[in-house]
């Protein structure tokens, strides 16, 4: 029996055709939230990324954002944070400084950049999002930085012991704790709602759900997913823009036809 569903964001319910998350897909989770189903989001965004596209003028029963460094509960209250280690930050906030190349700042409910060309600006708008604001490190704990650039060995080539890189995109990299994913997102929230393994469902798309739909009890990949994701998954659903959600849920019988 399902108890809680993992939805990745990008690419599983927000499309980026349409700028939004369709109205099938709110009300599909209304119905789950009404049979008592717990509704998450695991995600690479941040809480100001979800505000800004509209993703959360609905609610959900859980948050596991950043790559699963910051989870929240239906409340916004934080039951798991996993900052990335000093060292690393250190070495990271001296890249952002000297502008290496563009470094985004993740924190609890901020976001900014160091500098804005024209890769960053190009990556963003095919994310549905605006580059954020340019600013100086504020010494707030850092949950994950992303960084924009052509130039992948700069990237790989910085002393990060104790993290790990995340390519979601062409020439982009989420740099989160090395001991954190999706999946530690997941685990804090079953644990938080009492809910066992076998009793989840994940949805996701990109390389970096793989590992999430393997992790939770069905994992489902979008038609549009990376191949390593179908190939890790248990059900392969349509497309974002072909109802590929509502087409699964339907499937496993967790809402009508």
């Amino acid at each position: 029996m399902i108890k809680g569903i993992f939805f990745d964001v990008d690419g599983t319910i927000f499309s980026h055709k349409t700028h939004t998350i369709s109205s099938a897909i709110k009300e599909a989770i209304k119905d789950l939230q009404s049979k008592d189903i717990k509704v998450f989001l695991a995600t690479g965004r941040s809480y100001n990324e979800l505000e800004t596209m509209g993703v959360l003028d609905m609610p959900y029963d859980g948050y596991a954002l950043m790559n699963g460094q910051l989870v929240l509960n239906r409340d916004f209250d934080v039951i798991y944070e996993n900052p990335i280690e000093k060292h690393d930050n250190e070495v990271l906030v001296k890249a952002f400084e000297d502008k290496l190349f563009p470094i985004i700042i993740i924190e609890k409910k901020d976001i900014y950049i160091n500098y804005v060309d024209e890769h960053v600006i190009n990556i963003e708008n095919s994310i549905s999002s605006k580059p954020p604001r340019i600013d100086h490190y504020s010494g707030n704990k850092v949950y994950q930085f992303m960084a924009y650039t052509k130039n992948i060995k700069a990237v790989y080539s910085l002393d990060l012991p104790n993290s790990k890189l995340i390519n979601w995109f062409d020439e982009a990299f989420d740099i989160i704790n090395a001991n954190g994913d999706k999946t530690t997102g997941i685990k804090a929230l079953c644990d938080y709602y009492d809910i066992s393994l076998d009793e989840t469902m994940a949805f996701g798309d990109g390389e970096n759900d793989a590992t999430m739909l393997e992790y939770a009890g069905i994992g489902v990949a979008m038609g549009n997913g990376h191949p390593k994701t179908k190939d890790i998954a248990d059900y392969v659903t349509d497309g974002i823009d072909d109802d590929g959600v509502i087409s699964a849920l339907k499937h496993f019988k967790l809402i009508g036809e």
